[in-house]
Formats: structure tokens, C-alpha cells, sequence
């Protein structure tokens, strides 16, 4: 975590999703731990946006950062994140305001791919892999398919090899279909292809897409997101050593 001294004048809230998966929702205040700051979640959670918020006008703050932890601008982030967020505002009197979220920059991309390689030793590439997926949720909204495959694209000139992106929802190709398609273009010499999941935390879409015959995936990015979460804020906030919410001192964890 970032040291006490580095201490960032407004509260700061890692705003995420939720997951029914048994232990996503640790993984998320893990991230919000290492940065200094709490966790709250959309839906399926206690934590809820409006609690947290309510926990930080007890103690007497009147505003805060809300950092949303999300890759791309869809439904969530455009309708879900200012809706709790006006909520919160009118039920507490805390004025919020909200950086960019994760994205689907540079950024993301060489931790993607960073993470590939150190979760199977940094071998290379082109002798262990034949291609590679980017393996994300997916969205019905216009342009945020087509944003992660952008991403993939990036990911797949960073590792040299073939990369597609392939979605979780919203029809289209699985992952073990595009395993199946490989084997019957090439038969049993088909190499792996390397998943590189656009998670951040354990979920039951995430394990629909890396539990697959001839599959090497990375896990979710989990606190490797930290950093990434740290710029966000600091370019809002204009405070670039870190970010912590060292004034608001209860833990309020699961056990």
C-alpha cells in the first residue's frame, strides 16, 4: 500500500461491478486496498456505493473520487455508475466526482500481455503458442465490441502472433468453438492459444472461457490493475505518488 504520507485529500472509491463468484468480490477490495482506497460495487454486494459513501459522511467527508473499475464505455458506465452516483450525492450530501475508468488503452495491453508471461514463465512466445485471444465480457452497445478488438489487435503485435478478440455474451464464437476450428484446420498439431482474460477478478463468465482443451490462460489481473487504477485517479486528481484514504481509518472488509 502507499505510504500514510502520500495522502490524497479526497477519499478515493474503486467502484466495480460485483459477481456472484465466490471470492471475486475480495479480489476487488484487495485492488482498492493496495491503493489506498475502498471498494464498492453495482450490484451484488453489501458494499453498494450509496454504503460506502454513508460511512464516509459519518466520518465526516464531504467529498470523494469514485474510480470506476471498468474496461469499457458501456451500459454500465454510461447508465449504472452515474445513477449510483447520483444516488449517493442526494442520500448523503457528499459531492462525488468520477475519473475514466480502466479503458482499453496501451496501457492495458502490455499488462495483458505482461501478465500471459509471467503466469507462464515468461516463455517465448512463438514456441509456446500458435495464436491468442483477448477473452472479455462483451456489450451491446455500439462500439465497445469493436474497442476490445482494437485491443486485441495491439495485444497480438506486442506477442507476434494472430490475436482476435472473443466475448463472453452476445453470441459470437466461444472459445472453445475457436479451439475446435483450429483442430480442424490443422488437426492434432494444432498449437495452444494463449487467453488472456479482460477480468479483473474471478467470475463465472471468465471460467466459461478458460477451462478449454488446448487453452493457456492467464488468471484475472487482480492486483496487477493497481498501477493502472493509480494513473486514473492521479489524472484527475493531479496527485501522481498514490492515493489513499489515510483520514477515513475503518476497515470495513469481509472477514
Amino acid at each position: 500500500m502507499f505510504a500514510e504520507s502520500f495522502a490524497q485529500p479526497e477519499p478515493v472509491i474503486v467502484l466495480a461491478h460485483g459477481s456472484r463468484r465466490r471470492g471475486a468480490e475480495e479480489v476487488v477490495h484487495a485492488i482498492a486496498r493496495e491503493v489506498g482506497a475502498r471498494a464498492a460495487f453495482l450490484d451484488f454486494s453489501e458494499f453498494t456505493l450509496d454504503a460506502v459513501v454513508g460511512e464516509l459522511r459519518a466520518a465526516g467527508h464531504r467529498r470523494a473520487v469514485v474510480m470506476p473499475l471498468l474496461f469499457t464505455s458501456a451500459f454500465h458506465l454510461r447508465k449504472d455508475v452515474p445513477a449510483a452516483i447520483a444516488e449517493a450525492e442526494r442520500n448523503h450530501g457528499v459531492a462525488l466526482r468520477a475519473t475514466e475508468p480502466i479503458g482499453l488503452g496501451a496501457d492495458v495491453a502490455e499488462l495483458l500481455v505482461g501478465q500471459w508471461r509471467k503466469a507462464h514463465g515468461h516463455r517465448a512466445v512463438a514456441a509456446s503458442v500458435g495464436d491468442a485471444v483477448v477473452y472479455a465480457v462483451g456489450s451491446s452497445v455500439p462500439g465497445a465490441n469493436e474497442a476490445v478488438e482494437d485491443l486485441a489487435a495491439e495485444v497480438g503485435r506486442l506477442l507476434g502472433i494472430p490475436t482476435r478478440a472473443i466475448f463472453a455474451t452476445g453470441g459470437g464464437i466461444s472459445v472453445a468453438q475457436h479451439r475446435e476450428g483450429l483442430g480442424q484446420r490443422d488437426g492434432p498439431q494444432a498449437a495452444p492459444t494463449a487467453v488472456l482474460p479482460l477480468f479483473f477478478a474471478p467470475g463465472l463468465l471468465l471460467d466459461k472461457g478458460v477451462d478449454v482443451p488446448g487453452a493457456i490462460a492467464a488468471g484475472p489481473l487482480g492486483t496487477a490493475i493497481a498501477p493502472l487504477v493509480t494513473a486514473r485517479v492521479a489524472s484527475l486528481t493531479g496527485v501522481a505518488d498514490g492515493v489513499t484514504a489515510s483520514h477515513w481509518t475503518a476497515e470495513r472488509v469481509p472477514a
